[in-house]
């Protein structure tokens, strides 16, 4: 699995790490992408073949609840399946014993209520959380201060926001070259020529922290500046 890192295909999101070195650390999009790319090719020599069989058929069961278009025959369907599992695995990991209750997570009993959370309120790509917990990684890696946590999230939230939406404001040249010394002649037009906007942005990423908020705060100053002169010119209040 690392050495298919770097050729790992982007639309699947990100490649996934060793499960038997980072799986206490998985996101939920990784255990997703184990569980329903690999892990029927990774068990099938590792599970004896009930053991396997049964796993697929809640891997099965995962791909037709984990579809933006669900029936209710294939709901139907992936029900019976995570029934099945369910039973499997009651049998052959809890073995009905006191001293293996551990094995009972919340999570295999949420299980049982997918297909009828489905037919409530429909595929599941409807209430899904992943939009949120990604929003909420976001957020926790703004986050700098523990004594003013919340100031400093607006802030980092102000000034990302900013940055985005600078080179909105900007009359960027799709000719221009990135870099400009390449095009430079040292002549008195080079010196008339607009900065290459691209490179300031550029340099605005690459600089964090308070240092990168002070000059977003000035370069957004001085478009409030043009933009308030431009609309004095058109007699606009």
């Amino acid at each position: 699995m690392k050495a298919s890192q770097s050729t790992f295909p982007g639309i699947f999101g990100d490649a996934v790490r060793s499960i038997s070195d980072w799986s206490h650390g998985f996101k939920a999009n990784e255990w997703k992408n184990w569980a329903l790319l690999f892990s029927p090719i990774l068990l099938a020599d590792r599970l004896d073949q009930e053991c396997y069989e049964q796993w697929l058929q809640f891997i099965k069961a995962l791909e037709i609840v984990e579809d933006s278009y669900v029936t209710l025959d294939s709901v139907d369907e992936a029900e019976e399946r995570f029934a099945k599992f369910l039973l499997h695995y009651e049998k052959t990991y809890y073995r009905y014993k006191f001293s293996r209750l551990q094995c009972c997570k919340s999570q295999f009993h949420l299980v049982a209520h997918v297909a009828e959370g489905i037919r409530w309120l429909g595929p599941m790509t409807n209430y899904s959380q992943w939009t949120m917990e990604r929003v909420c990684g976001i957020l926790v890696d703004k986050v700098k201060s523990r004594s003013q946590a919340n100031r400093n999230l607006s802030l980092a939230i102000q000034t990302a926001q900013q940055l985005h939406s600078i080179p909105l404001f900007l009359a960027t040249d799709d000719n221009q070259d990135l870099d400009d010394s390449d095009t430079s002649t040292g002549s008195d037009s080079d010196i008339n020529q607009p900065p290459c906007y691209s490179s300031i942005i550029q340099q605005l990423h690459s600089i964090k922290g308070r240092a990168q908020r002070k000059l977003v705060e000035e370069a957004y100053e001085v478009i409030l500046r043009k933009q308030s002169l431009l609309f004095k010119s058109l007699n606009v209040n």
